[in-house]
């Protein structure tokens, strides 16, 4: 065949007796189908292959595509002998040889495809465009290498179908393997490759002989030769060399996919047994007899064996007694169905001691060989945890059972079912516990809440599941019997691990004694308040009427003592005006104490002069200081303002209580007032040197009548309510008075008082005069100013 130009490829010509028409062999074109949809089939299970990850998947992409693209060729040469044209046909080698490389090229991107595990419809035209192209390619260079008498022309319309029979039915070919996909659990993988691999060679076969039918042949036939000779030999050897290389690949590919399979099996081995020999639990593989063939390093730790001692010996030397005889049993008696069981039992280490286990066995037949696995887990500690938890359990029943009211746990919903609930709510209820809890509880606390006080009981629930903080409630609940309880309830919210409130926790105590005691302490109280109050009454009243002719017995005690008298009748007369006056004043006493006891005594402030109620205090209570030889003196600081704002006559009543006290109890020596500004504080200190106050003592001083002891009280008298009725009345100016004493030397009282200046009175010129002169007086002394001395 001679070379001319390509454009006359497709000029068929004019004279149609010219064209020579050729024969297809049945046989051979039947093998070249088969050739194809063997070689598709090989060329499936290759890309299958290539998903495994255990074989390189280049090296199965390059073997399977050089086995689908030799059967594609095959098919090609196998197709090109089928057809006889009654001349001699030689094909030129490098050509028909070259050939296979775009079926190599085609079947490469076709496996590569379909070795996938997703196709896109992109992806699936442009293969199947590529590997229709790929096949066309091959067929017409493998008809191009021809060599013979005729021209070889081509219809363009037939020659154009021949490339889209082959594109349509490749990428047929190639979306079978992911259409079907779906029907893989009805049809199977095999027979869904079986027809990929059919529609495959169909596309092969189908493109060759679509392009042959393109094909005319022009000129004149040699008659000297019919055709290519030995074609049926020629077809034999290469459809034989075609499956034999297939094969070959095949075999290559399947020893490397067993060198990869030992390689993962020697990896899981090792991985098996290193898994063994980490696990916590322990392995001992025991043949049908009871003999110990394996023992993993957790088993020597829990049975105190080496591995290499314990393999060989009886399965029995593990297991104490009686669990011995069972184990036996159970490998006589070597069926699955009694080998598969887990039990808890005694394992005995080589040292004599005992260790409790967990024994799961396992039991498999390998031939005419039983086997058993034992797995051994160590459950000492968890024994430990269970004994430790039963006996926290019993302590905190005990605690809770000890408690005096009642423990629960309620669910965070109405009528809070309670989860638990300890067995005093039988005791303050009435009803046993179990009728609190379960899925259907018979009743519930706040079932048997008095209504009046179920309202206030829900609100508090409700108020601390909504903030989560504890409450605090007490209510009325109705007892079994009838009787009514009063209960007192402290109750927390408690989240779970999400953080949503899902119980609360808290305890209820009876609070039926209390509240009763409490009833009776209020009743007693104000028992005690009207008895006070009508003893403050009658003290009043009896004062009242005593005051009035004692005033009387005083009055004619001093005319008479204004008489001329013997020195016997005036001394009678002064015992007998003394003792009245000390009558007289212990009854303003009890008034005053009646007053402030009742709360009636109120503080009249007004603008005073200090200077002057000290001059008048040393004018009164000279006299008595006199009498006993006693040195009265009184110290008035200048940087006192002259004038205060406060109650004078309490004041003068304070002061006076004091001093009197401190003339009554002083023999010999001095009593000194003193008055001074102290932090802002009107500060008076009360000092004497007369027979002090025990140390025992001092902490009663302010009592009613108090006195040192019996002795004392029979020379002096005992203190009356002059010191109760002072610290009430410095109290009740919001002051406060202490005292310090030491037995034998002295008293010494220190009264602090709110220090409030206030304005100087209007008063007239010649007693304005007098006032600064007597303040002069008062301060013309340093350091101490003396107002009156005896």
């Amino acid at each position: 065949m001679s070379t001319y130009p390509l454009w006359q490829l497709f000029a068929a010509p004019a004279d149609t007796s010219m064209l020579a028409y050729g024969q297809y062999d049945p046989v051979l074109v039947v093998l070249s189908l088969l050739i194809a949809i063997f070689a598709s089939w090989m060329g499936l299970q290759m890309a299958g292959l290539a998903n495994d990850r255990r074989v390189p998947r280049a090296i199965v992409l390059l073997s399977g595509s050089l086995a689908l693209g030799s059967g594609v060729w095959a098919m090609h040469f196998i197709g090109m002998l089928a057809f006889n044209l009654c001349t001699r046909v030689e094909y030129d080698p490098l050509i028909t040889l070259g050939s296979g490389l775009p079926s190599v090229a085609a079947s490469f991107v076709a496996l590569n495809l379909i070795g996938r595990d997703q196709l896109s419809r992109w992806q699936l035209l442009a293969g199947g465009v590529l590997v229709g192209a790929g096949i066309g390619a091959m067929h017409y260079t493998g008809m191009a290498a021809m060599r013979m008498s005729l021209v070889l022309h081509y219809d363009p319309y037939v020659f154009g179908l021949s490339i889209v029979v082959a594109v349509v039915l490749a990428t047929l070919a190639l979306w079978v393997r992911y259409g079907l996909r779906g029907f893989a659990a009805r049809l199977g993988q095999g027979r869904i490759l079986l027809l990929a691999a059919i529609v495959m060679g169909c596309a092969i076969a189908g493109m060759h002989y679509t392009g042959m039918a393109a094909a005319r042949f022009a000129g004149t036939v040699d008659q000297t030769s019919s055709g290519t000779a030995n074609a049926n030999f020629l077809a034999l050897s290469i459809t034989c060399i075609t499956v034999a290389f297939t094969a070959f690949v095949l075999a290559v590919n399947g020893l490397l996919r067993y060198r990869a399979i030992f390689i993962e099996l020697r990896q899981t081995q090792d991985w098996t047994q290193e898994m063994l020999s980490t696990t916590v639990d322990g392995v001992i593989t025991v043949n049908g007899d009871g003999m110990i063939e394996g023992f993993n390093t957790s088993a020597e730790r829990i049975y105190r064996w080496r591995a290499q001692d314990a393999i060989g010996q009886h399965i029995s030397a593990l297991i104490a007694e009686p669990a011995q005889d069972n184990l036996l049993d159970v490998l006589r008696a070597g069926r699955p169905g009694i080998a598969q069981q887990t039990s808890e039992v005694l394992g005995l280490r080589r040292d004599g001691t005992v260790v409790p286990v967990r024994r799961t066995l396992g039991h498999a037949r390998l031939g005419e060989r039983e086997r058993f696995v034992c797995f051994i887990t160590d459950i000492s500690e968890r024994r430990a945890m269970e004994q430790a938890l039963r006996d926290s359990e019993r302590q905190f029943r005990s605690l809770i059972g000890n408690l005096p009211g009642i423990s629960y746990r309620s669910l965070a919903q109405d009528c809070r079912p309670m989860v638990f609930v300890s067995d005093a709510v039988e005791r303050i209820t009435g009803y046993p516990a179990a009728d609190f809890t379960g899925a259907a509880p018979l009743r519930s606390i706040d079932g048997l809440v008095e209504p009046h006080d179920r309202a206030r009981v829900a609100a508090a629930v409700a108020g601390a599941l909504r903030t989560r903080q504890p409450y605090l409630v007490e209510y009325a609940l109705r007892h079994a019997d009838g009787s009514l309880r009063w209960l007192w309830e402290n109750g927390t919210p408690v989240a779970d691990d999400d953080g949503a409130v899902r119980w609360l926790d808290g305890v209820i105590l009876d609070m039926t004694e209390r509240r009763a005691m409490e009833e009776a302490l209020r009743e007693a109280k104000e028992k005690a308040e009207q008895a006070a109050a009508a003893r403050a009454a009658f003290v009043a009243n009896m004062s009242h009427e005593i005051r009035t002719p004692m005033n009387s017995i005083l009055g004619f005690t001093d005319v008479l003592l204004d008489s001329p008298l013997s020195p016997e009748q005036r001394h009678q007369l002064d015992t007998v005006r003394n003792a009245g006056r000390s009558l007289l004043r212990l009854l303003n006493e009890i008034l005053d104490t009646a007053k402030l006891d009742k709360g009636a005594v109120e503080l009249e402030i007004t603008d005073f002069n200090l200077l002057t109620l000290i001059e008048e205090l040393s004018s009164t209570l000279s006299p008595n200081a006199h009498a006993k030889g006693l040195q009265l003196d009184m110290q008035y600081d200048p940087q006192l303002p002259a004038w205060i704002r406060g109650d004078e006559l309490r004041v003068r009543q304070v002061l006076t209580n004091i001093l009197d006290n401190a003339i009554k109890f002083t023999e010999h020596g001095s009593v000194t007032l003193k008055a001074r500004a102290v932090q802002g504080q009107l500060h008076f200190t009360i000092q004497d040197s007369g027979i002090g106050i025990a140390a025992d003592r001092l902490h009663a001083i302010f009592d009613p009548f108090t006195q040192a002891d019996a002795s004392m009280t029979r020379r002096y008298g005992g203190t009356g309510l002059g010191t109760t009725i002072s610290r009430q009345l410095v109290e009740l100016m919001g002051g406060t008075i202490r005292v310090e004493s030491t037995l034998g030397q002295g008293t010494t009282f220190h009264i602090q008082l709110p220090l409030v200046p206030g304005r100087a009175a209007q008063v007239r010129p010649g007693l304005r005069g007098e006032a600064q002169c007597t303040m002069a007086r008062a301060c013309s002394c340093s350091p101490r100013c003396t107002r009156a001395s005896a």
